[in-house]
């Protein structure tokens, strides 16, 4: 049974969101009660500015990589797409930046997985929302503003748009389909830096606001991209005001897939995946533990 997200939880995603400085000390009276001039007074922290930290860019983990793909396209990955990425983890963690360097296996596992991915029905259900089906600049231009959005997580650049559209383009002056050009790109944006990899704000110093504050939301509560309501609140400038991303927050945490998050920590920090599998009933016990840290949580 789900509960609805308690006022500690919310806070506690504001503090991750927005960071927190100062220092904590021993603030406590002398034993015996006493009180006065010499006892040092409750700490007191000064309110700061709602401006979230800028994070350290990192690759999408292949839970988040997965989750990603399957949410944008409504199509759940398979299981041996999944096998293909390599289980790459710091300290115990795959969101530790340091870990994330990327091999050659793993490069060519990233395009086998957009290879795969593209062939989908769910892929090709996004593709022919254009309700288009030339290969020409319309039709390019109007499914690199759908796929642009949906795995690049913001609206395309210029340069991005020209890149990709030339893409487009080529492969209808081959012959080919609008399917198979649709194909070509999507397999090109799935193996881009901006797909692979949370670059929420390059620019440093300042504020994270609309689109990047919907990735920085959806990942940190759901591990995959924006839906459409957050992708709305992003264009509107919603994001952009502490109400608004504490609304947005909470409709986040009382979603089912608020849920993965939960369970990917556990299984990480109590290095369940560590677990011998002698009797077959490995899973069954990390679904058990999951279970019972979300009710007790």
């Amino acid at each position: 049974m789900r509960h609805p997200p308690s006022v500690g939880r919310v806070l506690a995603a504001v503090a991750l969101l927005a960071g927190c400085t100062g220092s904590i000390g021993d603030a406590r009276a002398p034993e015996g009660g006493a009180s006065g001039p010499d006892v040092e007074p409750p700490l007191a922290f000064p309110e700061t500015p709602f401006s979230p930290v800028t994070p350290v860019v990192r690759r999408l983990t292949n839970a988040e990589l997965a989750n990603t793909l399957a949410d944008v396209t409504s199509e759940p990955i398979a299981e041996d797409v999944l096998a293909l990425l390599p289980a790459v983890q710091a300290e115990g963690f795959e969101t530790v930046a340091t870990g994330q360097s990327v091999s050659e296996a793993q490069a060519r596992a990233f395009q086998a997985v957009a290879r795969l991915a593209v062939n989908t029905e769910g892929f090709a259900r996004l593709a022919w929302q254009t309700r288009c089906e030339r290969t020409d600049v319309e039709c390019g231009t109007l499914l690199l503003g759908e796929l642009g959005l949906r795995l690049f997580r913001r609206p395309l650049e210029e340069r991005e748009l020209d890149l990709f559209l030339d893409l487009f383009l080529n492969v209808g002056a081959e012959g080919l389909s609008y399917g198979r050009a649709a194909r070509a790109v999507g397999e090109a944006m799935i193996q881009s830096p901006p797909f692979l990899y949370l670059l929420e704000d390059e620019r440093s110093g300042l504020p994270l606001r609309g689109f990047a504050m919907a990735s920085r939301l959806s990942y940190l509560v759901w591990a995959s991209a924006p839906d459409d309501a957050l992708y709305e609140a992003a264009a509107d400038g919603r994001l952009d005001r502490p109400e608004g991303v504490l609304e947005e927050l909470e409709r986040l945490l009382d979603d089912p897939r608020a849920g993965r998050v939960h369970a990917r920590f556990l299984e990480d920090w109590a290095r369940l995946g560590k677990i011998p599998d002698e009797d077959g009933r490995k899973a069954e016990l990390i679904a058990s533990a999951t279970a019972f840290y979300a009710e007790h949580a």
